[in-house]
C-alpha cells in the first residue's frame, strides 16, 4: 500500500480511539451530574456498546496502520523491538 493511504487509516484508528475515550467521558460526566439511577444506567449502557464498537475498531486501525506504515516505509519489524 502507498504510504499515505496507510498513514491516513492510523490516523482514522488514532480519531476513532481517542474522540470515542473523549465522548464516553463527557457522557458519564453528564449522567452522573442528574443523579438519576435511570439516565445514570442508560449511559453506561450505551457506552460500553459504543467502547466495544469504536475503540475496537479504533484499536484495530491503529495496530493495522502502524504495521502498514513499517512496510510502507521499508522498515522491518524487527529494527523497533519496543513494538
Amino acid at each position: 500500500m502507498e504510504y499515505s493511504t496507510v498513514k491516513l487509516i492510523h490516523v482514522l484508528g488514532a480519531i476513532l480511539f481517542l474522540g470515542n475515550i473523549i465522548v464516553s467521558a463527557v457522557w458519564k460526566i453528564q449522567a452522573d451530574r442528574t443523579n438519576n439511577p435511570v439516565v445514570i444506567a442508560f449511559a453506561c449502557r450505551l457506552i460500553n456498546i459504543t467502547d466495544l464498537a469504536f475503540t475496537t475498531l479504533g484499536s484495530a486501525l491503529l495496530v493495522i496502520g502502524g504495521i502498514g506504515l513499517f512496510h510502507a516505509t521499508g522498515i522491518s519489524l524487527s529494527d523497533a523491538p519496543y513494538l
